[in-house]
C-alpha cells in the first residue's frame, strides 16, 4: 500500500533502517485492525442515527466521504476500499430513509384510525348506546385487532403481491420527453378474479394515474418509469 511504498523509499535514502520501517507499518497495521474492529461492532450505527432526514442523511455521506479520503492519504485504506465503504454506506442511508418514510405512513394510518375511533365510541357513549367503561373496554379490543392487523399484513406484504397477475387491456404509451407512462390500461388480478385496474391517462404528460377497485375510483401518483 502507500504507507509500505513510503516507508521503502525512506529506507532507501537512508532515513531510516529496515527495523524502523518493519516496526512503523507493523504499527500502522495494527492502529488499522483496531480500528475495523471498532467499526465492525459500530456498524450502520452512524447511519442509523444520521438517516433521519434526507438533509441529514447527505451530511452524514459527505462527512464519511471526508474522512474516508483521509484515510486513504494516510495509507490506512486503499481508494477500492474506501469506494466500496461509501457504496455500502450509501445503500444503507437510502434503504434507512425508505424505511422511516414507510413507517411514518404507516404511524399517520394507525393515529387516524384510533382518533376516528375514539370519537366514534365518546358520541356513543354520549348518545347513552354504551356506558363509558363499555366504551374504554371496546376501544382497546378493536385497537389491538387493528395493531395485530397491521404487523400481520406487514409481514404478508410481499407474498400477497407475488400473487396478482398483470394483464395489458390497453397498450401503454411512453414518450421519450416524459418521465410517465401517458396512457393504457392495466388489470390485476388475483387469481382468476379481477382486483384492481390502473387507468394512466389520455396522453397527457402527467404523474396521475387512476386506480379502479370495484365501484371505487382514486387518484394516485406515479413514479417515474
Amino acid at each position: 500500500n502507500k504507507l509500505a511504498a513510503e516507508l521503502k523509499a525512506m529506507v532507501a535514502a537512508g532515513k531510516i533502517t529496515q527495523e524502523q520501517a518493519e516496526a512503523k507499518l507493523k504499527a500502522a497495521e495494527k492502529a488499522y485492525d483496531e480500528k475495523m474492529r471498532k467499526a465492525k461492532g459500530d456498524k450502520n450505527t452512524d447511519c442509523d442515527g444520521a438517516c433521519s432526514s434526507e438533509r441529514a442523511c447527505a451530511d452524514y455521506l459527505n462527512k464519511l466521504g471526508m474522512k474516508l479520503r483521509a484515510m486513504v492519504e494516510a495509507g490506512e485504506i486503499t481508494a477500492e476500499e474506501a469506494k466500496a465503504k461509501m457504496e455500502a454506506a450509501r445503500k444503507a442511508c437510502a434503504k434507512k430513509l425508505r424505511k422511516n418514510k414507510g413507517d411514518k405512513d404507516c404511524d399517520k394510518d394507525s393515529d387516524d384510525y384510533l382518533k376516528n375511533l375514539g370519537l366514534k365510541l365518546r358520541a356513543a357513549v354520549e348518545r347513552g348506546d354504551m356506558t363509558a367503561d363499555e366504551a374504554a373496554a371496546m376501544y382497546e379490543k378493536l385497537k389491538r385487532e387493528y395493531l395485530e392487523k397491521l404487523r400481520k399484513g406487514k409481514g404478508d406484504k410481499d407474498s400477497d403481491k407475488a400473487k396478482y397477475t398483470r394483464r395489458i387491456v390497453k397498450e401503454l404509451v411512453r414518450l421519450d420527453d416524459c418521465d410517465y407512462i401517458v396512457e393504457g390500461t392495466v388489470a390485476y388480478y388475483l387469481g382468476d378474479k379481477l382486483a384492481y385496474t390502473v387507468d394512466y391517462g389520455d396522453g397527457e404528460c402527467d404523474n396521475i394515474a387512476t386506480k379502479t377497485i370495484g365501484d371505487k375510483v382514486v387518484k394516485f401518483r406515479l413514479d417515474k418509469k
